[in-house]
């Protein structure tokens, strides 16, 4: 999801929308019975640190739905948007857009990595992502200004689409950085402080 959401908003059909709507309902399946299984953990006898890690555990659970929700609902309704005016996002913005896309991606995946295997290097990966988002999105918003005073149709409408993309990405690594925080405080025992603001 995390991987088609920018081609998604940027081309998709609704076809595009109702697989990604498809695979959003699988991650809301998927993260039912999770929360089931870890409230029926909650009501056995915990020890140590078992009482933090079911909270921390739960915590990642709904970061990965939110991540879902970003997906099929803003990003899906820049899709919709995009179709109902009409608009067309130009080559240079689709190529300043992309690199944040691949980094959000990047870090998504050094993310589902440190909770796999518990390297902490891989989720030191992911909560630095941010400067490098924030900085793409900097130069990515900085192009889309200038592209509101080109002769363009529909600028103006473009620019609101284009710049909702970006939130969407950028919130999709929020989360993805509390995750690796929280796998972080479970695998190392860190407290939050500990790590990089994410």
């Amino acid at each position: 999801m995390v991987h088609r959401s920018l081609y998604a908003a940027m081309h998709g059909s609704e076809e595009d929308a109702r697989e990604l709507e498809k695979a959003d309902d699988d991650v809301d399946a998927l993260y039912e019975k999770l929360i089931v299984f870890l409230g029926d953990l909650s009501q056995r006898e915990l020890v140590g640190e078992q009482s933090q890690d079911l909270s921390r555990f739960v915590g990642i659970a709904n970061y990965l739905e939110n991540i879902g929700d970003v997906i099929s609902k803003d990003m899906l309704a820049v899709l919709h948007k995009r179709q109902s005016m009409l608009v067309t996002i130009s080559e240079s913005t689709q190529s300043a857009l992309e690199p944040i896309e691949q980094e959000v991606h990047r870090a998504f995946l050094k993310t589902l990595a440190a909770l796999e295997t518990g390297d902490v290097g891989e989720a030191m990966d992911a909560i630095e992502s941010k400067a490098t988002v924030n900085e793409l999105a900097a130069e990515a918003t900085a192009h889309l200004a200038q592209r509101l005073v080109a002769d363009a149709p529909s600028r103006v409408e473009a620019f609101e689409i284009e710049t909702d993309i970006i939130e969407n990405l950028r919130r999709i690594n929020t989360y993805c950085r509390r995750i690796a925080r929280l796998t972080i405080d479970h695998h190392d025992g860190k407290s939050t402080s500990q790590a990089p603001n994410a």
